[in-house]
């Protein structure tokens, strides 16, 4: 009899330490989520909090206009990807399509681009993605909070990165393994405390 009850406690411990595990891998995100979240926060960050001004045009000083423009879902990956070069801990704060009228063009375009997301203590890192699709780095001029001011040779999607004081990204993956050891070691203790009771 005792034995029964012991192999039904068991049983149910062991259902309820499953259930808790399948939850807990179950809200942890994949990599593949965590990239398209912070992909997607930098595409919104690029519609919405950066402007761009043409300052210098083939050393000429300049006041003209530089257009931002969303980039799609496609392009923001692959500037995510791109970022993770510079560091694993390497954060894309905004990505965006960047250009200037047809007459504006030249060999050599300063832009200052207003970035909301730039904060004081930041060192931006401007990506361009060159004619040949390899995403690479542009000289910076200047930086500050708010603004960074580079030159381009070419205009087409921008990104920029800075380098992230955490060691946790957004939307990392939980360490599931302890947790889900944690959990069966509390449900071992359960089902002891059970068993002994009901002797």
């Amino acid at each position: 009899m005792k034995m029964r009850k012991f192999i039904s406690t068991l049983a149910v411990g062991a259902l309820l330490i499953s259930s808790m595990a399948m939850s807990v891998f179950a809200s942890s995100p994949s990599s593949e989520t965590a990239i398209s979240l912070e992909a997607k926060a930098a595409q919104a960050a690029g519609r919405s909090g950066v402007s761009g001004e043409y300052i210098g045009q083939d050393g000429k000083v300049v006041s003209l206009q530089a257009t931002v423009s969303p980039v799609d879902d496609a392009t923001a990956q692959e500037a995510y990807e791109a970022a993770k070069q510079f560091g694993t801990n390497a954060q894309m704060l905004a990505v965006f399509d960047l250009s200037v009228s047809a007459n504006d063009k030249a060999n050599s375009m300063t832009i200052r681009l207003r970035v909301d997301a730039l904060l004081a203590g930041h060192k931006p890192i401007v990506l361009h993605k060159d004619s040949d699709n390899v995403w690479r780095k542009v000289p910076v001029n200047d930086y500050g909070p708010g603004s960074v001011t580079a030159t381009f040779s070419d205009l087409s999607p921008v990104a920029v990165v800075v380098e992230s004081a955490s060691s946790v990204a957004t939307g990392e993956t939980l360490p599931v393994m302890p947790v889900v050891g944690l959990i069966c070691l509390v449900g071992l203790v359960f089902c002891v405390s059970k068993f002994k009771f009901a002797k």
